[in-house]
């Protein structure tokens, strides 16, 4: 009882650390909704963004609740999706992620990436939600899959609070 009490406060005492790190800094990735409107496909919306990725800047492992389909405007990603090999994307170049897919892409560049993402969504839910990824790997026993289940909770809360700054 006392170890999961003391992984939970280190958790705490990590969320409130990461939290405080990133609320003085400029965030590494920034999503700028330009436009937002129903189409002619029932219970569908296309939203347009313009998302933009300082150098190691990313989402994070995410979904949407349809299709993304991206253009790079200016520099490079690195296109991480669930099942396939990363590949890299540069300026000129196009990706489409299917709906409910855990993806992610980073800037490994030295200079801002920046791509326009058109997302064909259901209408009404957020364009994009976490995804769920395993980040502490639990011995088989009942109890420490709690606790590294806790940490996980803990440390993606912080990372929300990264992603949505």
């Amino acid at each position: 009882m006392a170890g999961m009490k003391h992984t939970a406060i280190a958790a705490v005492i990590f969320a409130l650390v990461a939290i405080a790190a990133v609320s003085g800094q400029q965030p590494l990735f920034k999503r700028t909704m330009l436009q937002q409107q129903d189409i002619s496909a029932p219970g569908r919306e296309a939203v347009m963004a313009l998302g933009e990725f300082q150098p190691g800047g990313g989402p994070g492992p995410h979904t949407h609740p349809g299709e993304e389909i991206s253009y790079v405007i200016e520099g490079s990603i690195v296109l991480e999706q669930a099942g396939k090999p990363n590949v890299t994307v540069k300026a000129g170049e196009s990706f489409i992620i299917p709906a409910g897919v855990v993806h992610n892409a980073t800037n490994r560049g030295s200079g801002v990436a920046k791509i326009v993402a058109t997302y064909v969504i259901e209408k009404g839910k957020p364009l994009a939600g976490t995804a769920f990824v395993r980040l502490a790997r639990p011995p088989p026993d009942g109890r420490s899959r709690r606790r590294a289940d806790l940490l996980n909770l803990n440390l993606l809360r912080a990372l929300r609070v990264f992603v949505s700054s």
